[in-house]
């Protein structure tokens, strides 16, 4: 419902309907503006609670197993774990992809993030802390024999670490939602780049004591072997409660789906998750989806670099040291590289559906002088989803 202006940024598009166009509302700071504002209602805690909802869903229940597949031993798959975390924050692809590269590139970006809150989220964190405090205590049981040797069998092959690397990211999936609904987040200078610092730690932390209860319980073997390793974990220390296990993981997802969908409605991800389940290869699904946001995020982090060169008089009031996105981005263009050549089928099953996009985006965005039943029909379908979500497009000022 909104589209971005190749020239002016991001500009909402005022939805048509009957020939008008729906006005109405207040500014932020409450006065009168002549058009429909979103209200600043999500606090400090609420930025923290979407975040870390959204970040945690099924990942680190199932990907722990392909963590180790690929790092070869569990001391460089915590490693993984927690580099993943650090590698995780590189900002609001869609507006930035939008202001550096126009509307061609956000839109495939929606595309692609279109099919691939607070009670939930205690819901993970509560399952996550069972998980650590029964490894706790099958370790003062005195079952250490799954911690000793950690590093042995560690990989050195590029390609295989760069896989590695990618189910790790997987799990942190979403942790950059909260840049989508900025206009709702109170004093969002300061509560947006809090929220990231605050979120991302506690998710590290809880990953890292995650991976070491499934690494303390748990073989090399029964990992290998696993295809959900939480459950599996469950099976061998709850006994009569590991019922509750997939439970969780249940809510954990629902919950992650919850804060997607007011996030960045990406209500039909669900749906081409299922499907790409048909092939019985999560490792493939991880990979799918993995290496399509490394790209976007690559390109987002390029676009930023390229503004700060052709558009340095630009207002920042968010501002880092240039080395910063540019480590990141040779580190994410160097894993992307390795997983081509490991992963070629998925890598390429993604660029295609990205190029899919290409030619929706010509016919309902771009294209200006539609067919009047084809404009009628873009009409019909937002103003059913106005009327369903009880929502229509806010309009901005200029800046």
């Amino acid at each position: 419902m909104a589209k971005v202006s190749d020239v002016d940024g991001l500009t909402p598009k005022a939805m048509d309907v009957g020939g008008e166009t729906v006005e109405g509302g207040e500014s932020s700071d409450g006065e009168s503006s002549g058009g429909v504002r979103l209200k600043k209602e999500l606090s400090l805690l609420n930025g923290v609670a979407i975040i870390v909802g959204v970040i945690v869903g099924s990942g680190i229940f199932v990907s722990p197993r392909y963590a180790l597949k690929y790092a070869g031993s569990k001391g460089m798959a915590l490693i993984v774990w927690v580099l993943s975390g650090i590698l995780s924050m590189s900002g609001g692809d869609y507006a930035y992809l939008g202001e550096a590269f126009g509307s061609l590139p956000s839109f495939l970006y929606l595309w692609v993030a279109l099919f691939i809150l607070d009670s939930f989220t205690a819901a993970k964190m509560l399952a996550l802390l069972i998980t650590f405090f029964a490894s706790l205590w099958y370790l003062f049981s005195g079952h250490t024999e799954n911690l000793q040797n950690m590093m042995q069998g560690t990989k050195t092959d590029p390609g295989e670490l760069a896989i590695a690397f990618y189910t790790g990211l997987f799990s942190y999936s979403g942790w950059n939602y909260l840049n989508f609904v900025t206009e709702e987040l109170k004093d969002p200078y300061k509560n947006l780049p809090r929220a990231i610092c605050i979120s991302m730690p506690v998710v590290t932390l809880v990953y890292l004591l995650t991976n070491i209860a499934y690494f303390a319980v748990l073989t090399d073997v029964e990992i290998h072997a696993s295809e959900a390793v939480a459950v599996t974990f469950s099976e061998k220390i709850l006994g009569v409660m590991a019922w509750i296990m997939p439970l969780f993981v249940a809510l954990c997802t629902f919950g992650s789906l919850n804060g997607a969908i007011y996030t960045s409605s990406r209500l039909f991800f669900c749906l081409v998750t299922l499907l790409l389940l048909m092939s019985n290869s999560v490792e493939s699904l991880i990979v799918y989806v993995t290496s399509v946001e490394a790209l976007f995020t690559i390109c987002s982090v390029a676009g930023l670099l390229w503004m700060r060169h052709t558009r340095a008089s630009l207002q920042r009031p968010i501002r880092v040291s240039l080395v910063l996105p540019i480590t990141f981005l040779v580190i994410c263009t160097v894993l992307v590289i390795f997983s081509c050549f490991t992963h070629p089928m998925e890598v390429g099953v993604g660029i295609i559906f990205i190029l899919i996009g290409v030619p929706v985006y010509g016919v309902f965005i771009k294209w200006d002088n539609k067919p009047l039943w084809l404009r009628n029909a873009c009409n019909s379908f937002n103003l059913t989803c106005s009327k369903m979500f009880m929502c229509v497009p806010e309009e901005t000022k200029e800046l």
